[in-house]
C-alpha cells in the first residue's frame, strides 16, 4: 500500500514539475494545488490513505495479509492475471482481487454479476470505488457491477460521481443519502459528502480518484479591481484525501476566441473594436477579428469637436478638416475648443486617472495632476499564504507563508496544526479502539467516536456461525449444523478446526432403518452406515394366495382365483377360492365309466378312476356263442351254440333240424369251434324268438 501511495506521489511531483515547466507558475493562488502535490502525496503516506477529517469513501476492501496474498481474494492488484480467480476489481483505495460472493459481502460491498471473459461470476464489488470521483457524464460513475451511480452537479465545485442509495446506512461515514439530480436532469437519491452538521460538504479525492485522473467543468469566483469575477476551469483529483481544486486562468483582455477571456460573462465583446469608426468591425470564430475599412469617403467624426469640419474615412481611417490642436498631453485637463476662443485646458478633477504605479488604484485627478489613490489590497487564500502587489504588473501575487507556522484547520481530527505548502495540516488523530464491534470515526467537532455495530464478528470458537456484534462485544452466532445424514454416525464439530467429524464407531450393530422399508429385517449399523438385514418371509406354503412384501405394511397374503390342485384325484377342474382349493367331484358311474361290463368302475382319491376287472357274465355280440363270462378285464365267448367241439364233429354234423346242411364248423382264433354259415348261405334267424344258432332256421342261399 505504502509503494502504490508513494508511486502516486511521484506522479503527482512529475505532473507539477511538468506545470512548472509550462510557465504555469505558483505565484496565482489557482496553481497553489500544483506546487504542494508532490508534498500531499508523500504525507498521505505517513499519515492514513483515508485522511478522515476529509470526505473521502472508507476504505472497506478486505485486505488479506496472509499467505493467500498475492493473488488471493481482497489482495492488491493491478490487473486480472494478478488474481488466483482472474478478476482485478476497483476499490476506493485502489484495484483489489474480486471476493466470490452468493448472496452477501462486507460492508460498502454489493455481489454482483460482473463479466469474466464468456462467463458472468458473482463476486463482492466496492459500491463506493468512484464514490466522489470528478465525473462529466453518469456512465464515468460506473464500473463492472455498479450500474446505478450518477455524476451529480455540485455547482460551481464542479460534478462529482454519487453512489446510489436508500437510506444513509447505505452510505459511508461524513455522507448522507441526498434525494438530487445527475447532470442530465434526472432525479436519483445518492451518497454525497456532508459535514458535521448535515450540509453538503466538499468532495475529497480516493486513491481510485487519482487513478482514474477524471476531470470536470468548474467555475472559480475572484475580485479583481472591485469587479467580481467568474472564470471557467477544470477540477481534477492531485492529493489523495483533499479536496478537488478548481484550476482556471487568471482573467485577461478579451481576445476573438470564444473564450470568455476577461470572465465577465460575455464572449469576444469587444474584442474586434479597433475604435476606428471607419472600419466594419467582425469576429468569426473561425477567421478571428476583421476590421474591414468603410466605403471610401464616408462621413466620420474625427475628434468629436466642433473644432474640424468635413472628417471623412479614406483607407480605412478618419481623417479630420482642419482643426485647432488644442491637446496639452495631460490627462488630467480637459482639452476642448470653443468655437470663440479655440483652444481651452480646464482642470479635471476626480477624474480617473494612472500614476504609472499599478499598485494604487482609484487615482483621480487633482488640479491637473494625477494624484495617486490608495494601495491594492492583496487578500490572502487562506493563513497559510502571503499577499503582496507585484510593482510591475500590478497583479496580486501569493506565497506560502513561513512552514510550521502555527494555524488551526477547524478539525477536531488533527492534531499540532501548522501551515506546510500554503495549507493548514495537521497529524490525523488516530480513533481505532481495536474493538470489531464499534465503527470507530471522527467528528470534525468533536473528535473520536465508537458506535456500537452489528457487524460480522468472530467470537474465536469456529463452530458457531454468524458470529454477530451486539453491545459493542462479539455474540456467538447458532452452532455449526454438522449433519451427514447418516443415522450411523454421531455428528459433531471439532471447535479448533471447525470440521465436521462423523464417527460411526459409537453406532456400530445399533438397529437402523436401511432401505425405508419393513420387508428387511434386522437391519444394523456397520462402518458407520445402516446395512440391509434379510428379507422377510412371505410365503405361506398356500396356492391360493397372492405372496408378496410392502415397504410399509409387510407381508401381503391376498386370496386369488388361480387353478390348484386339492390333493383329492376324484375332483376336477380344481380352483382356488378364499384363499381354499376345492372342484366337482367325479361321478364314478359317468366320469370312470370306460364302457367296458367286465371292469368295475370306482374312484379312489390317491389314484383317482379304478376299472377293476369282474367275473360277470357279458355278452361278447356274437349271437353262435353262449354262456360269455368276463376274465381278466375282456369279455371271453362261451360254447358255440352249434355244439361243434371239434373238427371231427364239425364235419359229422349235418343235422338237418338243426342247420339245414348250411351251418358248418369253423376253429375260432380262440382255439375253439364256432358255427359259421357257408359260403352262399342266407341264416335267417327270427331275432324276436331265437337267439341262438340251434333255434335259427338255415336256408341255402338263393342260387348256392
Amino acid at each position: 500500500m505504502r509503494y502504490f501511495l508513494c508511486l502516486l506521489a511521484l506522479l503527482a511531483c512529475l505532473s507539477a514539475c511538468g506545470d512548472r515547466a509550462a510557465g504555469n507558475s505558483p505565484a496565482g493562488a489557482d496553481d497553489a494545488g500544483a506546487l504542494d502535490a508532490a508534498a500531499d502525496q508523500a504525507d498521505a503516506a505517513d499519515t492514513t490513505a483515508a485522511a478522515t477529517e476529509d470526505s473521502a469513501p472508507a476504505d472497506t476492501s478486505a485486505v488479506d495479509t496472509s499467505d493467500a496474498c498475492p493473488g488471493g481474494a481482497g489482495c492488491v492488484c493491478d490487473n486480472n492475471g494478478d488474481c488466483d480467480g482472474g478478476l482485478c476489481l476497483e476499490g476506493a483505495a485502489g484495484k483489489r482481487c474480486a471476493r466470490p460472493c452468493v448472496d452477501t459481502c462486507e460492508a460498502g460491498y454489493i455481489c454482483a454479476q460482473v463479466p469474466q471473459g464468456s462467463d458472468v461470476v458473482a463476486v463482492c464489488v466496492d459500491a463506493w470505488a468512484r464514490l466522489c470521483s470528478p465525473c462529466q457524464e453518469s456512465s464515468q460513475c460506473t464500473h463492472p457491477g455498479v450500474v446505478d451511480a450518477r455524476c451529480v452537479d455540485r455547482g460551481p465545485q464542479g460534478s462529482f460521481c454519487g453512489a446510489a442509495c436508500q437510506a444513509d446506512s447505505d452510505c459511508p461515514s461524513n455522507y448522507a443519502c441526498k434525494s438530487t439530480s445527475d447532470v442530465d436532469g434526472n432525479a436519483t437519491k445518492q451518497c454525497l459528502a456532508v459535514d458535521s452538521s448535515g450540509a453538503l460538504a466538499a468532495c475529497s479525492c480516493s486513491a481510485n480518484a487519482l487513478v482514474l485522473a477524471l476531470k470536470s467543468s468548474c467555475t472559480k469566483a475572484l475580485v479583481l479591481d472591485g469587479k467580481e469575477l467568474s472564470c471557467s476551469g477544470q477540477v481534477q483529483c492531485k492529493e489523495l484525501g483533499e479536496p478537488a481544486e478548481c484550476k482556471a486562468d487568471d482573467p485577461v483582455e478579451e481576445t476573438c476566441d470564444g473564450v470568455d477571456n476577461d470572465c465577465d460573462g460575455q464572449t469576444d465583446e469587444s474584442s474586434c473594436d479597433d475604435n476606428n469608426p471607419c472600419t466594419i468591425d467582425t469576429c468569426g470564430p473561425d477567421s478571428g477579428c476583421a476590421n474591414k475599412p468603410s466605403a471610401e469617403g464616408s462621413a466620420c467624426d474625427a475628434d468629436g469637436s466642433v473644432c474640424t469640419s468635413q472628417d471623412t474615412c479614406k483607407s480605412g481611417q478618419c481623417e479630420p478638416g482642419p482643426t485647432l490642436n488644442c491637446d496639452d498631453k495631460n490627462p488630467c485637463t480637459k482639452d476642448s475648443c470653443d468655437l470663440a476662443t479655440g483652444c481651452t485646458q480646464v482642470a479635471f478633477d476626480g477624474v480617473p486617472c494612472d500614476d504609472d504605479n499599478p499598485c494604487t488604484i482609484g487615482d483621480v485627478c487633482k488640479a491637473k495632476s494625477c494624484a495617486s489613490g490608495p494601495a491594492k489590497t492583496c487578500t490572502a487564500p487562506n493563513a497559510c499564504y502571503t499577499a503582496s502587489c507585484d510593482i510591475v504588473t500590478g497583479k496580486c501575487a501569493f506565497d506560502y507563508a513561513v512552514q510550521g507556522l502555527p494555524c488551526s484547520d477547524g478539525n477536531a481530527c488533527t492534531t499540532k496544526d501548522g501551515c506546510k505548502g500554503g495549507k493548514c495540516k495537521g497529524t490525523v488523530v488516530q480513533c481505532d479502539d481495536n474493538n470489531p464491534c464499534t465503527n470507530d470515526a471522527c467528528e470534525a467537532a468533536s473528535g473520536c467516536t465508537y458506535q456500537a455495530n452489528s457487524s460480522p464478528c468472530d467470537d474465536g470458537n469456529k463452530c458457531t456461525l454468524n458470529d454477530k456484534c451486539a453491545g459493542q462485544q462479539c455474540v456467538s452466532g447458532g452452532a455449526k449444523t454438522c449433519d451427514d445424514s447418516e443415522a450411523c454416525t454421531v455428528d459433531s464439530c471439532d471447535a479448533v478446526t471447525g470440521a465436521c467429524v462423523f464417527s460411526g464407531l459409537p453406532k456400530e450393530a445399533t438397529p437402523c432403518d436401511a432401505d425405508g422399508t419393513v420387508c428387511t429385517a434386522n437391519d444394523a449399523c456397520k462402518a458407520g452406515a445402516c446395512v440391509a438385514g434379510a428379507a422377510l418371509a412371505c410365503d405361506d406354503n398356500n396356492p391360493c394366495t397372492d405372496d408378496s412384501c410392502d415397504k410399509a405394511k409387510g407381508c401381503l397374503n391376498p386370496a386369488n382365483t388361480k387353478p390348484c390342485d386339492d390333493g383329492d384325484a376324484c375332483t376336477q377342474a380344481d380352483t382356488c377360492a378364499a384363499k381354499a382349493c376345492s372342484g366337482k367331484a367325479l361321478d364314478p358311474k359317468l366320469d370312470c365309466d370306460d364302457n367296458n361290463p367286465c371292469t368295475d368302475d370306482s374312484c379312489d382319491k390317491a389314484k383317482g378312476c379304478l376299472n377293476q376287472a369282474n367275473t360277470q357274465g357279458c355278452d361278447d355280440g356274437n349271437a353262435c356263442t353262449q354262456n360269455d363270462a368276463c376274465k381278466a378285464g375282456s369279455c371271453v365267448p362261451g360254447a358255440n351254440a352249434c355244439g361243434c367241439q371239434s373238427d371231427a364233429d364239425c364235419a359229422k354234423k349235418d343235422d338237418a333240424n338243426l342247420c339245414n346242411g348250411v351251418l358248418y364248423c369253423d376253429k375260432s382264433v380262440l382255439g375253439k369251434y364256432d358255427c359259421k354259415v357257408k359260403p352262399g348261405s342266407v341264416v335267417l334267424c327270427d331275432a324276436t324268438k331265437n337267439t341262438s344258432c340251434a333255434k335259427q332256421i338255415c336256408e341255402p342261399a338263393k342260387g348256392a
